[in-house]
Order: structure tokens, then C-alpha cells, then sequence
């Protein structure tokens, strides 16, 4: 298991697919957080965890993870490399293993570098207008933690997508229209299922928008998210267990 690790990571970091995702990272963040602290809910003395500019942060690395994940897998079956992949450990569930592994430890990199870059800006911006901010450390750092765990997850369900659908093309567009698209439409047309879904349950474990009525708790929606999770893992890993790669 570990040379099968060993094998993922140096993939990750020979290919440029992880730094222009994390570029991404840092341009999504930035001009997520710039447009923020431009808006009317930025107000001298507020603390650094209750603003929304980690708004920015969080769809930057949902969108980025979820497209790592699903490119960890299909950029080996465009390519042709899993079939070597494979030689060299035919068994396929410890492969998804090592990449799960991997995927998450990327994808909380982007999380913490997309913190960061959006309470850099947070602290620029207050600076630079000479207005007080404040900084509770304990519930800045539960609010990365959470960050970070939200990236991870999204990591997993996009390696889980892409090892299902295989074709990168389809698996990127579809997961992208799928976050940014119909499950807002679910959302206006059916509110009582949508809290259901995967992106509303991210965004009820994080807690940033306690007031909307339409999310679960945070404890259910975290464990409702690692339900999520889990089944899109399953069904990617059981994929490529009865596929017939050449």
C-alpha cells in the first residue's frame, strides 16, 4: 500500500494538472474575497472567521477538488498509464485507495492555501482602510478545519465520478453543471430535497449560513455529506473493478 501511495504522490507532483488547479485555488479566493470586502456586509471591528470572503474560499476549493479528483483517475485512462498502474497492482481497490489518499492531501493543501489567501485579503483590506478586525484564533481555525475536511471530501466524490464515468470530458462537464447548476434548480423548484443533496450538505456542515432554513444541522449535514462521500467511492471503485481496461 505504501509503494502504491508513493506511486500516486509522485504522479500528482509530476503532472502540472495539480498546480493549475491550485492556481485556480488562489485567482477564485482572491477575486471571490475582493469582490467581498467591496460589498456592504464588511464592517470595521467584525472578526476575520465571521466574514463572508471565506464564501470565496470554499466554492474555489469545492470546485478545484472535485475537478482534482475526477482527473486523478481519468487523466491515467485518457492517457493510457492506468494500464501500467494496474500491472503493477492488479489489485484495483488498493489503487483507489492510494489515490483517495493522495486526492485528500492535495485537496487540503488547496483548502489551506485558499484560507489563507482569502484572511490575507480580509487583513490587507483592513489595513489599507484603517479599520479594526478582529481575530478569534479557536473559531478561525475550527472554520479551516472545516474547510479543509470539505475539500477532502469533494476530492473523494470527484476521484468517485471520474472512476465511474471514466470519460474525462463527460465526468468534468457533468460534475461542474451538476454543482453549479441543477442542484441550484432543485433547490427553487423542491427545497425539502435539495438540503439532501450533496453541495447543501457541505455547505450545512460548515455552518456559515446558520440562518437559511432550507439546511440541516451541521452534525447531520457533515454526516450526511460522508454518506455522500462514501457512496460515490463505492460506485467508482466497483466500476473499475469489472472494467475491462486494455
Amino acid at each position: 500500500m505504501r509503494t502504491a501511495i508513493k506511486s500516486e504522490f509522485r504522479k500528482l507532483m509530476t503532472t502540472r494538472t495539480v498546480w493549475g488547479l491550485l492556481a485556480g485555488v488562489v485567482v477564485l479566493t482572491g477575486l471571490g474575497a475582493w469582490g467581498t470586502l467591496l460589498g456592504p456586509n464588511t464592517v470595521p471591528g467584525a472578526a476575520l472567521e465571521t466574514l463572508p470572503l471565506f464564501i470565496a474560499a470554499i466554492v474555489a476549493v469545492t470546485v478545484m477538488a472535485l475537478v482534482l479528483g475526477v482527473r486523478t483517475y481519468t487523466d491515467e485512462a485518457r492517457h493510457g498509464s492506468i494500464v501500467p498502474t494496474l500491472l503493477a497492482t492488479p489489485e484495483r481497490r488498493r489503487v483507489i485507495a492510494a489515490k483517495l489518499v493522495v486526492v485528500a492531501g492535495a485537496a487540503a493543501v488547496f483548502a489551506v492555501v485558499a484560507a489563507v489567501v482569502g484572511a490575507g485579503f480580509g487583513a490587507i483590506w483592513f489595513a489599507a482602510h484603517g479599520t479594526a478586525l478582529t481575530v478569534g484564533v479557536g473559531a478561525l481555525a475550527l472554520l479551516v478545519a472545516k474547510i479543509v475536511l470539505i475539500a477532502m471530501a469533494w476530492s473523494m466524490i470527484g476521484l468517485g465520478v471520474g472512476s465511474a464515468v471514466g470519460h474525462q470530458v463527460a465526468a468534468i462537464v457533468g460534475s461542474l453543471i451538476y454543482l453549479l447548476v441543477v442542484e441550484d434548480l432543485i433547490g427553487a423548484l423542491l427545497p425539502g430535497v435539495a438540503k439532501f443533496l450533496p453541495s447543501n450538505a457541505a455547505d450545512s456542515a460548515v455552518g456559515l449560513w446558520a440562518s437559511d432554513a432550507n439546511l440541516l444541522a451541521p452534525a447531520l449535514g457533515a454526516l450526511l455529506l460522508a454518506a455522500w462521500v462514501t457512496a460515490f467511492v463505492v460506485a467508482g471503485a466497483s466500476r473499475l473493478q469489472h472494467r475491462d481496461i486494455s
